[in-house]
């Protein structure tokens, strides 16, 4: 069965409802000090990695947040990017 044109458009709408409040969870918590994308879904509880390091990506690419350091993962052993919101995201009107 085809699909029709505004199920396209209603997909693409839900993904970003879904996106923009994961990324304004980041930011909250990432107001208490810096962190890796697995500190960050831990302290939001999200069981998926998936839901915190796209959204960081993107936050990134804004200029929202920026890496400033790596940090091995005692569960992982692998060095994870940790990352910071920036002072000029924090003090504008990003609530």
């Amino acid at each position: 069965m085809p699909r029709k044109m505004g199920d396209h458009m209603s997909k693409r709408i839900t993904q970003q409802t879904r996106k923009e409040p994961r990324q304004a969870l980041i930011i909250s918590a990432l107001r208490t000090g810096p962190m890796t994308a697995a500190e960050v879904a831990d302290k939001l509880g999200f069981g998926d990695l998936n839901a915190v390091r796209p959204r960081l990506n993107e936050l990134e690419k804004m200029d929202i947040v920026r890496v400033i350091d790596k940090r091995i993962n005692p569960h992982s052993g692998i060095n994870n990017a940790v990352y910071e919101l920036k002072r000029e995201a924090e003090e504008c009107c990003i609530q």
